[in-house]
């Protein structure tokens, strides 16, 4: 696994978070939590639980395996606030020692199975994590329902712009 890699991704990762948090103070806390049928039901509740399943990823890294998610705030700024926590301390984590990326990681799944990886397929998994189940795309849909017009957050629109 290359260590640059990741720092890519985490960088994209962080990028795309930093303009949907942007775009979410501009809708205000009634919009953030007006409930649509999308996602977790409110722009809120989808940030947390992007939040919450990074917080958990990291937790099982670390061995502090947890049966279930975490609880997180529902304050606009303090769930931001969480998201660059959470990318600081994966970040300075792995780099401590990259070669851990190649190690085979076992922890509990919240259904209590044991399953294990290799830790660089994990930190991929969730820094795709808002991609692959479409959170990043929900929340931006529920901005687009209060009127706001996102910018694109592709991953190669990031290439170009870094």
């Amino acid at each position: 696994m290359k260590i640059e890699l990741l720092r890519d991704l985490e960088a994209y990762h962080a990028w795309a978070m930093r303009k949907v948090f942007g775009l979410c103070r501009t809708v205000g806390r009634e919009g953030l939590n007006v409930k649509l049928p999308l996602g977790f039901g409110s722009i809120v509740a989808t940030l947390q639980h992007m939040a919450a399943a990074e917080r958990l990823w990291l937790d099982r890294w670390r061995e502090n395996s947890s049966l279930s998610m975490p609880d997180m705030p529902d304050i606009l700024e303090e769930l931001e606030a969480e998201f660059c926590s959470l990318a600081t301390e994966r970040s300075s984590w792995i780099e401590r020692e990259p070669s851990m990326l190649a190690n085979d990681v076992a922890y509990y799944d919240i259904k209590g199975n044991a399953p294990h990886q290799i830790l660089g397929d994990m930190v991929i998994h969730v820094l795709n994590h808002a991609v692959h189940h479409l959170h990043r795309s929900q929340v931006l849909n529920m901005l687009r329902s209060s009127g706001k017009t996102p910018d694109a957050l592709d991953y190669i629109v990031w290439l170009r712009q870094k």
